[in-house]
């Protein structure tokens, strides 16, 4: 059974190439462009892995962060935050709020595919 991901991403562009490169990867990909459908979503299904935007339109991925933090069926989900952000600190506090990953925009979906596969191994190793 393959993994399922939640795509949290605003922007339809970047959002159609995170999932149609995890999609050719064998991967079940559910999306969702705001917090609001993020946080109904992960209640419907929990996800095996969820790539993240911190930029939403009706509030941020930090508050994401944490409402998966508080729930004990999506606190062990890794969560790959993918922002256009280059703040050198960010890495750090993005990982102190739950993330597994932090990666910038553009993103080539060679790294990105290597990057799920990690995080999926991790998970499974343990």
């Amino acid at each position: 059974m393959s993994a399922t991901i939640l795509i949290v991403e605003d922007n339809l562009n970047i959002r159609r190439f995170i999932r149609t490169t995890l999609q050719l990867e064998g991967y079940r990909v559910n999306e969702a462009g705001t917090l609001r459908d993020s946080l109904a979503s992960t209640q419907i299904e929990t996800p095996d892995l969820i790539v993240l935007d911190l930029a939403l339109p009706d509030g941020s991925g930090w508050e994401f962060l944490s409402a998966m933090q508080a729930r004990p069926e999506t606190r062990r989900a890794p969560i790959l935050v993918l922002t256009a952000s280059a703040d050198p600190g960010m890495a750090d506090r993005v990982r102190a709020a739950g993330a597994t990953e932090f990666l910038t925009k553009p993103i080539a979906a060679a790294e990105l595919v290597a990057r799920v596969r990690a995080a999926l191994d991790t998970l499974t190793q343990e």
